[in-house]
């Protein structure tokens, strides 16, 4: 879901975007910011964040569902990020049905910088998220691997336990969870409406 930031920026946000770079800031923080000032659930506003289509649904698009002359840029910009936060969960309800277990979930890169998203992800999902401390995550992947090769380490579950720290972690708040839940039976119906619409070509590029 990069993508969706990404559009979100150069669009809707091209001259913070652009201040931002020529102040040595990060864009993304300017975004969380403006973010933060619209209330979770925005007011019933909706973001279906598939900008691109997804694997097995490549005529799907994405949207906002619910916009009115109340709705400022803040809004979408939270819409934006619940959006993406909604459709985490639905893959992790899907691995679920499949027999998955997930209990914490792992964070690194740039998605892992905004507490304040990291807890929109926590509330929405109802799951605690981990960020890692390690800010090369790739390398560190690589060096277990090699560290496994060479009999350090008997598997990646071992070698995890002794070489990832944990620098915050985020647990779902149980009032904030159940707003978005109600919320989420939305998102779940504005993602399937659209996928309709763009599969029978009512709508298309």
């Amino acid at each position: 879901m990069g993508i969706a930031h990404k559009w979100f920026l150069i669009r809707l946000m091209s001259s913070e975007k652009k201040f931002a770079e020529e102040s040595g800031l990060d864009p993304y923080d300017l975004l969380s910011a403006l973010a933060q000032k619209a209330p979770a659930g925005c007011n019933g506003l909706i973001c279906v964040p598939t900008l691109k289509g997804e694997f097995g649904k490549k005529h799907l698009r994405g949207g906002f569902i619910g916009v009115s002359i109340a709705h400022g840029k803040e809004y979408l910009a939270r819409a934006l990020l619940e959006g993406i936060a909604f459709h985490v969960r639905m893959v992790f309800e899907e691995l679920e049905a499949l027999g998955a277990e997930i209990e914490k979930v792992r964070l690194s890169g740039g998605g892992a910088k905004s507490k304040f998203w990291s807890q929109i992800r926590a509330d929405v999902t109802g799951k605690t998220f981990e960020v890692v401390e390690a800010i090369e995550t790739g390398c560190l992947g690589a060096a277990m691997l090699a560290l496994i090769a060479t009999g350090k380490y008997r598997d990646l579950v071992s070698a995890t336990e002794e070489m990832v720290r944990i620098s915050r972690v985020y647990k779902p708040d149980p009032e904030r969870h159940k707003k978005y839940s109600d919320l989420y039976k939305k998102y779940r119906r504005a993602y399937e409406f659209l996928d309709k619409l763009y599969e029978a070509h009512v709508i298309s590029d």
